[in-house]
């Protein structure tokens, strides 16, 4: 039985999955198996896996079940101790999984490990070093397009790690449960994240697991639905797993959150798709307070742990940064 095991989720990504798994096979460490589970590609994906890496394991599904779907399949194909997961739309440095594993193997209380994404066009660029959570009610990937790669060099605990490159221990997922299928894509990893603290386990970031991410290689081909899941996505977060009373103490952050929402719905052109997310998310209600009764009766941390995990004036940054971003376009 292999150490590690790297999951990769695949839709439509053969000229991604050729680089991203020559990088893999680069690695310094070795003791590692992959495996490739395909949402229902048509442009010949596994057969390209199958025909240029017969080492890896291929899970084909028959039609695009979804980012969370595809990696809790890889996750239950696989035996190993650490789960890695992996976009296709990544290249990885040779100690990338070393760096990872050592990280899981030196500390006991960390439950996952975050890398160090750059992105592949501007790699002094940082995409994320870990993934933190505000009191406006949303996740944000920590010093998003900061620039200077070299200011996150430093191992710290973060709130959770970005699943497009991570690692997590086998018996976080049997305590705490896989990913949520409900998500498809999009805020599942900040999700497992915020499950994973409310349990006891911590996040490290590991600033010397450095990947290059093709930012929105995938997404991209369907813009609308990017918009639609992430908003969507966030409350289910939200509803699921933030402590009552921080709830409340958030409410209007979270509303004043939701105007820029709405404007950027607006400035992108998604109008439709920014209210069907909130429509979803009132429909969905009633199995969301179920599902956050059953997250709620496991937690073993106080609600002033989950306090000192929040952030405001960071996200206060980025938000003026994005809000720019979007008038510009």
């Amino acid at each position: 039985m292999k150490c590690a095991s790297v999951v990769i989720p695949n839709w439509n990504g053969k000229e991604l999955l050729g680089p991203c798994l020559e990088s893999l096979y680069h690695q310094e460490y070795d003791d590692f198996e992959t495996i490739v589970v395909d949402n229902g590609s048509t442009d010949g994906s596994a057969a390209f896996v199958r025909d240029n890496f017969p080492q890896v394991t291929i899970i084909c599904f028959a039609e695009n079940r979804g980012f969370s779907a595809a990696v809790n399949a890889g996750i239950a194909a696989s035996s190993s101790a650490y789960i890695a997961l992996l976009n296709n739309d990544t290249l990885v440095q040779p100690s990338w999984l070393k760096e990872l594993v050592g990280a899981l193997d030196g500390n006991a209380q960390v439950g996952s490990g975050a890398s160090k994404i750059l992105f592949f066009s501007d790699p002094t660029s940082v995409n994320s070093a870990g993934d933190e959570f505000s009191w406006f009610g949303v996740a944000y990937q920590r010093r998003l397009k900061r620039g200077d790669a070299d200011l996150f060099s430093t191992p710290r605990f973060v709130f959770s790690a970005c699943a497009a490159a991570a690692i997590y221990r086998r018996e976080l997922f049997e305590k705490i449960g896989l990913f949520d299928e409900n998500f498809f894509a999009y805020h599942e990893d900040v999700d497992l994240g915020f499950r994973s603290q409310l349990a006891g386990y911590r996040c490290l970031f590991v600033p010397t697991a450095i990947v290059y991410h093709k930012y929105r290689a995938t997404s991209s081909r369907v813009p609308s639905l990017w918009f639609y899941l992430r908003e969507r996505n966030k409350y289910f977060v939200l509803i699921k797993n933030l402590p009552a009373k921080l709830l409340f103490i958030c409410l209007p952050l979270i509303m004043f959150h939701e105007g820029l929402c709405l404007v950027k719905a607006v400035f992108r052109g998604y109008p439709v798709s920014y209210v069907r997310s909130l429509r979803d998310v009132i429909n969905d209600v009633p199995r969301l307070l179920r599902t956050r009764s059953e997250i709620q009766a496991r937690r073993i941390v106080d609600d002033a742990y989950v306090r000192r995990l929040m952030c405001f004036k960071d996200p206060i940054w980025i938000g003026f940064y994005m809000i720019g971003s979007w008038i510009r376009k």
